[in-house]
């Protein structure tokens, strides 16, 4: 079998791969909240396969990175092996230590695909395209919605009526099962659109629309999807234009923050005012009570401080819960909340502080520590500079969804590194 042939397969695979991620919403076989085996996995078996043919006979062409990227991996998954050995359910911690190797395959098959500048292109050119497709199918959801005024019977928008009174309209998360998610993959997105725009103006056209489609998606994640479009417009735009745009964004940014950081710790119940005629005075009152992302982080740190070095064992979050939540501290919340129907941890460090200890979440701050090391060396080329804002952005959704699960997040960091090799190659003694 000849090399090019066995190349221009993996790259059809690989494209077929990116053209399928987004379809998240639809879970094949399902494991239990927020996992599950979709479409882009099926096609990633004979990817993989070809991928290892192509190592095993054509050993001169294997894949490379530098030697601490894989140590902090190395170290990662050690960790989490160790985790999943002395979890709970090491059963159900398994299932996670699977798919975080998988994670790392994907990674290191996707620096071995996008060996070349024109690969590179093509692949965020899809990727582009496909992710806008995704925000016009959601787009057109909203809009047959608001024509027909049925917000509730689209698996493409979620609509909250106990929220009603501060977002009335339903949000997107299209092709995704959250719209956590969805902005997160927009935020690789909108990195990719800085990149092609450098190459060519059309890609402007396609910055408003991923814009757009991330406001109507209305979740936590915008500050996320904030911080990247900062770095890219710092990065991009000349000084004149920049004080007009910038200001603007940090200021939205920061109330942005502050909202999220309010609304996450507390919640107001059941809001009530009522006007005195006699006094001329109006009298509000209201309950206040722990929010359900205070209560998972709580929670967390209390499974942590039980479980110091290796935590409850990957994946176990959702089943220690009621092991470790302060049931009588939060009734007022559950009422509030009308219970919590998802026990998630909502976070990737504290995710990883309950799940792993701290042995898991210090391995984890390696790897990304190293990642963002490696990235800041490459400070003057633009091109990695909105690689690394998307990253950043990721990073700091971190805090309110588990990134380290998405496959768009190792899929960036195969670009992040192809691009790397593509313009500083290493030396041999560097290569694994």
């Amino acid at each position: 079998m000849k090399i090019l042939n066995i190349n221009s397969s993996l790259k059809l695979l690989f494209y077929l791969y990116i053209t399928f991620l987004p379809l998240q919403d639809i879970k094949l076989f399902p494991f239990n909240i927020g996992k599950g085996i979709f479409i882009a996995d099926i096609i990633f078996i004979p990817l993989f396969s070809l991928w290892i043919i192509k190592l095993l006979f054509h050993r001169n062409n294997n894949p490379f990175v530098e030697k601490n990227i894989i140590y902090s991996i190395l170290i990662f998954i050690s960790v989490f092996s160790l985790a999943t050995l002395f979890s709970k359910n090491s059963l159900r911690s398994f299932v996670d230590l699977v798919g975080l190797i998988y994670l790392v395959l994907l990674f290191l098959l996707s620096v071995d695909i996008l060996k070349d500048e024109k690969t590179i292109y093509n692949s965020m050119k899809l990727w582009v395209i496909v992710a806008l497709s995704v925000i016009f199918i959601g787009l057109f959801a909203f809009l047959i919605s608001i024509l027909t005024n049925n917000y509730n019977s689209n698996n493409l928008l979620m609509y909250d009526p106990i929220k009603k009174s501060i977002i009335p309209f339903p949000r997107m998360n299209s092709t995704f099962q959250t719209q956590e998610m969805l902005i997160s993959y927009m935020i690789i997105t909108l990195g990719f659109l800085f990149i092609l725009f450098d190459k060519n103006p059309f890609w402007l056209t396609g910055i408003p629309v991923v814009i757009f489609g991330v406001i109507i998606a209305f979740s936590r994640g915008l500050i996320g999807f904030l911080i990247t479009w900062i770095i890219c417009i710092y990065a991009k735009i000349g000084n004149t234009i920049k004080k007009f745009i910038l200001m603007p964004s940090i200021v939205l940014f920061l109330f942005l923050s502050i909202s999220i950081y309010v609304s996450s710790k507390w919640i107001l119940f059941p809001f009530e005012w009522k006007v005195d005629k006699q006094t001329e005075q109006i009298k509000i009152s209201f309950g206040i009570s722990p929010g359900q992302r205070e209560i998972f982080n709580k929670t967390a740190i209390n499974m942590w401080k039980d479980n110091f070095l290796l935590g409850v064992g990957p994946g176990e979050f959702t089943y220690q819960f009621k092991n470790y939540v302060d049931f009588d501290r939060y009734k007022n919340s559950w009422s509030a909340l009308e219970n919590i129907a998802e026990v998630d941890p909502h976070s990737t460090y504290y995710g990883a502080l309950a799940e792993t200890g701290i042995l898991g979440f210090l391995s984890l701050m390696l790897l990304f520590s190293i990642i963002l090391y490696q990235s800041l060396r490459y400070i003057n080329n633009r091109t990695i500079v909105f690689l690394s804002a998307s990253f950043i952005g990721l990073l700091l959704n971190g805090f309110i969804c588990d990134i380290i699960m998405f496959r768009h997040l190792w899929l960036l960091f195969g670009f992040l590194y192809a691009y790397h090799q593509l313009n500083t190659p290493l030396q041999q003694s560097d290569k694994i």
